[in-house]
């Protein structure tokens, strides 16, 4: 998982900084939205968001030599309690210091 390095706000500390993982505190019906970028130029870097090792979405961002475009991606998935949710990319070309997570309870069961 991308490990945010700056969390602004962690109601009911859902959110591992250690894991980079969110943990639902009860089960329901969840929204994820995530945003990420390359680091190194010229990269094309897949961002994928995770759910108990299911892919549940993906994204495609592109470095290129004048600009950086980022990529986001979201969803709603049902979680149970203790169940996991991440952000991943592959291989280790993201921007960490512009990537945010974000994942909120919308419905509980």
């Amino acid at each position: 998982p991308i490990i945010v390095k700056n969390v602004l706000y962690n109601v009911g500390n859902a959110y591992s900084g250690t894991t980079g993982k969110f943990t639902a505190p009860v089960s329901g019906l969840y929204f994820f939205v995530a945003t990420t970028g390359p680091l190194e130029p010229n990269t094309v870097a897949r961002h994928y968001l995770y759910a108990e090792d299911k892919e549940l979405a993906r994204a495609v961002s592109y470095n290129g030599p004048e600009f950086l475009n980022e990529a986001s991606v979201h969803g709603v998935w049902h979680l149970t309690q203790g169940q996991t949710a991440w952000l991943m990319s592959d291989g280790d070309v993201y921007y960490t210091d512009y990537t945010t997570f974000s994942g909120f309870l919308v419905t509980a069961d």
